[in-house]
């Protein structure tokens, strides 16, 4: 799914365009069980002789038992290989609030409002774009203790980009967020979710680990069943060590965040920042 979202009201293209963000992302993510096609490499990819260039979507299937849902396999043994992360320790309940914000539509500082009440951290992957457009509210997020992770400047497909644009697309937010605010940037999020197992290597070499999710909603744009439903398929999908995506750009989680989080930590679940999974490793990948 790439179509622009005609609701979005922010002013000139590449906002409109940013507004695919984790939109086809999330939308694999929620119910995706189709294996991605392979493609040809970008001319510019200079691949070792064991990558593979297999141009992935990720994908997990939503179950409501509060296990670890079903992924694509190889994909995720692939973050694994690179060090990325798709899920916290399987253990432990312990879940994983993230963001993608590849435009603002007013609602962000409601989240961090609602994440400061609740002492609750997260990461926020933002764009260039963003950046630019929004540079107090990059400041708050890490005034308030919340990580800023990498979603590239442009919003491209990785998979189709030279190894150079790919360094070039990190390396310019992540100078403007160290530069706005001292932060060091460590985590990306390609995308749409889409990657490579070269895509996946070239982030290690940049000193990034790719991040993706075990819960996500279609929640880029108004839900039919409101913020309730938003609330709802989240609550029944947490599990131990559960990476949940959110986009900050939703009407529908800004009203049900607080209650969102008191009905997760009502299970027993603690709410953990990003960068505390590095301590783990993760082996146990459903089939």
């Amino acid at each position: 799914m790439r179509k622009i979202d005609p609701r979005v009201g922010v002013a000139g293209a590449l906002a409109a365009l940013l507004a695919i963000g984790g939109c086809a992302s999330a939308q694999r993510g929620a119910a995706q069980t189709s294996h991605p096609a392979v493609v040809s490499p970008s001319v510019g990819q200079q691949k070792t002789v064991s990558e593979d260039l297999t141009e992935r979507s990720w994908w997990f299937v939503r179950n409501t038992d509060h296990t670890t849902p079903r992924v694509d396999q190889a994909g995720a043994r692939l973050v694994e290989k690179y060090e990325g992360i798709w899920i916290g320790p399987t253990d432990q309940k312990k879940v994983y609030l993230t963001f993608d914000n590849g435009y603002e539509n007013g609602y962000t500082p409601k989240v961090l409002d609602a994440l400061k009440r609740n002492h609750v951290p997260a990461i926020f992957f933002v764009t260039g774009h963003y950046v630019d457009s929004h540079p107090e509210l990059v400041k708050r997020m890490v005034q308030e203790g919340h990580l800023v992770g990498n979603h590239t400047e442009h919003h491209p497909n990785l998979t189709k980009v030279s190894d150079e644009k790919l360094a070039q697309e990190l390396q310019s937010v992540s100078d403007k967020v160290e530069q706005l605010t001292g932060q060091k940037m460590r985590f990306m999020r390609p995308p749409e979710g889409t990657y490579n197992e070269h895509v996946l290597a070239q982030a290690k070499k940049l000193g990034y680990r790719t991040v993706f999710w075990t819960e996500a909603i279609a929640d880029w744009k108004p839900l039919p069943g409101g913020p309730q439903e938003a609330h709802d398929k989240i609550v029944s999908g947490v599990h131990p060590g559960a990476v949940i995506l959110l986009h900050a750009v939703s009407p529908d989680d800004v009203q049900v965040l607080d209650q969102m989080i008191r009905d997760i930590r009502a299970q027993g679940y603690t709410f953990e920042r990003i960068d505390t999974i590095l301590e783990h490793t993760h082996t146990d990948v459903p089939s």
